[in-house]
């Protein structure tokens, strides 16, 4: 099973006062980039691939990968029109979405429990979504209607 996540965009809603803040799956959570946390979660789970769609500051998120020593696990496709949104960058990915293997697609930004990849990996259903009913209501949580 393949992995696909987003991951290009700038984290403009972050409100850091840095400049030009990292890319958000190189923030740090407990010691670790959230993309090494992502990486441990994946390994458990026996994901064999790991694919990216990039594009703000990609060589640090492909620096990253090469000190995790990932570099034969994870790799890169760069949206050059990452400042478009996400849904360009999707586009990007579309032919590693339609490999004739099961993908499972994620925001590259989401902290998650190796449990809740799990739960999504062993569903019955080809074609499903994890999703949280209790919510905080806002501008952030991304929102589907059931």
């Amino acid at each position: 099973m393949k992995v696909t996540m987003l991951a290009a965009g700038v984290g403009a809603r972050l409100g850091s006062t840095v400049s030009e803040p990292p890319p958000k799956v190189l923030l740090r959570f407990g010691g670790k980039s959230l993309l090494e946390h992502h990486l441990d979660i994946f390994r458990k789970q026996g994901i064999s691939e790991v694919v990216l769609g990039v594009g703000y500051k990609n060589q640090d998120i492909e620096r990253e990968i090469i000190a995790l020593g990932a570099g034969d696990f994870v790799r890169t496709v760069l949206n050059k029109d990452y400042q478009q949104g996400n849904i360009v960058t999707l586009w990007t990915l579309r032919d590693e979405l339609r490999c004739g293997t099961p993908v499972v697609l994620l925001d590259a930004d989401i902290l998650y429990e190796n449990r809740l990849l799990k739960r999504l990996m062993e569903s019955s259903h080809q074609n499903c979504l994890l999703l949280d009913r209790n919510l905080e209501q806002g501008d952030e949580p991304v929102k589907i209607c059931v």
